[in-house]
């Protein structure tokens, strides 16, 4: 598998466990920030980020997982794949920087 293809299906699935978590913190079950599968730090590898560019893309890589409790649930997050497809875009864009 190439790796932008790998990036985007990490997101992809980070997008949609994001959107569980915000789910269950809607009903009043709050994780306290402990459930977080630590993804972003692997695609943060992936792409090579350097030291530098690192705030402007977890900043980036964050507000694409807070606006995915927006988009419609799917069984395999497959409405969120557009999404992550522009997180990804971004994220390049910031490392190119």
């Amino acid at each position: 598998m190439k790796t932008a293809l790998l990036i985007n299906r990490l997101i992809q699935q980070d997008l949609k466990h994001n959107q569980l978590l915000a789910g269950l913190e809607a009903l009043g079950f709050t994780d306290n920030g402990l459930q977080h599968l630590g993804i972003h730090t692997l695609i943060e590898k992936l792409m090579e980020v350097p030291p530098e560019a690192h705030n402007n893309w977890a900043t980036v890589y964050f507000n694409f997982l807070e606006r995915a409790q927006y988009y419609p649930l799917s069984p395999q997050g497959e409405a969120l794949l557009p999404l992550a497809e522009d997180c990804y875009r971004q994220l390049q864009s910031v490392v190119a920087r």
